[in-house]
């Protein structure tokens, strides 16, 4: 529609956690200025250093797999189920959409009975 902005990808709950992590160092190192207490510095440099070692150092990521066919081509899902297993999921109209993991590890969608 013209004149209606169209919005962005959601922003995810971790930058959110780091941004607001990242103001209240901001605000301890205001009050340690005001103040002139240490604790308020020491305070904000060890939440700072938090901050750093959960966000910034790598993590392993949890394997994914791709789901292809059905309705839900293309989506991402978090877990692998073992080999032969049948994974039932929701897709975006409640229906249950069934896939299952193939030979070469690929998670395909299995047609409902007829």
């Amino acid at each position: 529609m013209p004149g209606v902005r169209e919005r962005g990808a959601p922003v995810p709950p971790t930058a959110k956690a780091a941004f607001a992590a990242l103001l209240a160092v901001a605000g301890m190192l205001m009050l340690w200025v005001w103040t002139g207490a240490p604790g308020w510095a020491l305070g904000g440099c060890a939440l700072l250093a938090a901050v750093v070692l959960r966000y910034a150092v790598p993590r392993p990521a949890l394997p994914h797999a791709e789901l292809h066919g059905g309705p839900l081509d293309g989506h991402r899902v978090p877990a692998l189920p073992p080999p032969g297993r049948t994974v039932v999921l929701r897709g975006p109209d409640g229906t249950r959409i069934r896939y299952r993991r193939d030979g070469s590890g690929r998670l395909r969608h299995v047609a409902p009975p007829r």
